[in-house]
């Protein structure tokens, strides 16, 4: 069953036996129905459950989200259900108003072939998976919290997530946690690699590093965490907040991290994923130095869920040794 939230209505195929004025209807409550056009009106700000396997609205109705949330429990493709529960070809639109809208996964997954469109933003909540994948218009920023959000082909992150518009405080994207994958599977050409280094480059260099520009993040600036990111080449980008010196992203900094960094040791127009930290195009012994600092780190904070989450600092004494040993090593191997 889909629904809307934030004192917006949902259409449905009919009206549920039993269903009254301030009952709870899929986590929300019920504040007016009209039996003639089957429609009920939802509370505002409530969280909205879609449980897959039900049948639910009219082919007329667009999904409104204004200052709450879409829940999915189990696997849900925001699409038209027949009475049997399938999904058929109608695709749900969403609009999303002025006080935004959250989507939000648990341990499964939430797809919105659909565009999503109208003024507001759009939040990912939960550990689980949701996916974008039509073409948005949204006018808001995007932000992740936890779990992964996939923006599936260019058209569902070029006007919105990787806007071409100036970076202001209201678009443009927001990784707090989680993952933001952008899928470019088929289309080499769409790669956003460019843009994400651009962006992440420029926020870097910020006085309070990455609060500001079009990939952002509003956690508090420290010398431990920020955003890095890696491009497998053929399918996908990845953006997270993680520790300085994890280059493959994983939430922690470890041996493949430092292996990493030792094989690109010296080399000019570098990504993080190949062990520039700082951005600054080279990796060098101040990239060395990040691995060392969060070398060991004990997870504890569940921004990762899909590897291990990131925590506090714990790096062990021999483990920095071993550092401070191949770094001698790299650095008389490249003088030779």
């Amino acid at each position: 069953t889909t629904s809307s939230t934030g004192s917006n209505t949902a259409t449905l195929t009919a009206i549920p036996a039993g269903l009254a004025v301030g009952s709870n209807f899929l986590g929300t409550t019920v504040t007016a129905i009209d039996t003639t056009s089957n429609i009920v009106t939802l509370a505002a700000n409530a969280s909205t459950n879609l449980s897959s396997g039900t049948a639910s609205f009219s082919t007329a109705f667009p999904v409104t989200v204004d200052g709450g949330a879409l829940v999915a429990i189990g696997a849900v493709t925001l699409s038209e259900s027949n009475s049997t529960g399938v999904a058929s070809s109608m695709i749900r639109n969403v609009t999303v108003g002025s006080n935004g809208g959250t989507f939000s996964a648990g341990s499964s997954a939430m797809a919105i072939p659909g565009v999503i469109s109208g003024p507001g933003s759009v939040s990912k909540g939960g550990s689980g998976t949701v996916t974008f994948s039509g073409s948005n218009t949204y006018a808001g920023f995007t932000r992740v919290n936890t779990g992964t959000l996939i923006l599936s082909g260019s058209n569902s992150w070029s006007g919105t997530a990787l806007t071409t518009a100036t970076p202001t405080a209201t678009n443009g994207t927001i990784v707090n946690g989680g993952r933001l994958v952008f899928d470019f599977t088929g289309n080499a050409a769409a790669d956003p690699g460019a843009t994400v280094q651009s962006a992440l480059t420029a926020g870097f260099n910020l006085p309070s590093r990455f609060s500001a520009g079009l990939i952002r993040t509003e956690n508090a600036a420290d010398n431990l965490h920020g955003l890095g990111w890696t491009d497998n080449g053929t399918s996908k980008v990845t953006v997270a907040y993680t520790y300085y010196g994890d280059s493959d992203l994983s939430g922690t900094v470890d041996i493949a991290d430092f292996n990493t960094l030792a094989s690109n040791f010296a080399t000019t127009g570098a990504t993080w994923q190949k062990g520039d930290f700082n951005y600054d195009g080279v990796v060098n012994l101040l990239d060395l130095n990040a691995i060392a600092t969060n070398f060991g780190a004990t997870p504890a904070l569940d921004v990762l869920p899909s590897s291990a989450p990131l925590g506090t600092l714990v790096p062990e004494p021999a483990s920095l040794g071993i550092l401070a040993l191949g770094a001698g090593a790299m650095l008389r191997r490249r003088r030779k």
